[in-house]
């Protein structure tokens, strides 16, 4: 026997309001995974399963189209869309732009925080420490830069070379340090500081590199 109309709207009616629920449940799981994603760690995952935090984005970008499709209300689905999609518009820009990678400019941006003296100079001497591996990293991650980024990096770095080497040990002579501490960190600058100029080399032989095959 057919079911009367009457009896197909109640039933609708009751189910209305648990669709509405589940689809509401879904996205507060999205929101929460992308409230405990960190950029930063999206961006500096390994270079060998890069492809990781974009594929992620690309199924939360999905998952959140699907919920909108089925009708979704929520007050924070288009702040969480558009972190999707900004996070993984900085992924690729760090696969594509050799300039944003630029350690003195890291340890810049550090001194000009206010925190505790002995907390900034402990995350800078780990920055300098992770020189080598930091540009070895951009090395590995950045695809097909473009000329005019790669330009723009070296002059970065050059500008990164003469606060280290400047600005940045008039700062360290200005602490009050005993002489092994301050050889510890002329040592880390040194050694950051070829780093930072293995890196120029790389970025001029990519310009060579595209020059050749244009």
């Amino acid at each position: 026997m057919l079911m009367n109309w009457r009896a197909l709207l109640l039933i609708c009616l009751i189910a209305l309001p648990f669709s509405c629920r589940n689809t509401t449940q879904d996205f507060i799981k999205i929101a929460d995974r992308v409230d405990r994603t960190a950029l930063d760690r999206l961006v500096w995952s390994s270079p060998s399963t890069m492809d990781t935090p974009e594929h992620l984005m690309d199924s939360l970008n999905q998952q959140l189209v699907l919920l909108n499709q089925k009708g979704v209300e929520h007050p924070r689905y288009f702040e969480i869309t558009n972190r999707v999609v900004d996070y993984k518009q900085q992924i690729q820009n760090y696969r594509n732009d050799a300039s944003l990678y630029n350690l003195g400019g890291e340890v810049k941006a550090i001194l000009a925080k206010v925190i505790e003296p002995s907390n900034r100079r402990d995350t800078i001497a780990q920055v300098l420490s992770n020189a080598q591996s930091y540009y070895q990293f951009a090395q590995a991650k950045i695809q097909a830069p473009s000329t005019s980024k790669l330009k723009l990096s070296i002059r970065k770095q050059i500008a990164g070379l003469e606060f280290l080497n400047q600005d940045f040990k008039k700062e360290i002579a200005l602490e009050n340090l005993s002489e092994a501490n301050q050889e510890a960190w002329l040592k880390k600058i040194q050694n950051a500081s070829l780093a930072i100029k293995d890196y120029v080399a790389w970025c001029n032989s990519q310009i060579v590199e595209s020059s050749t095959i244009e």
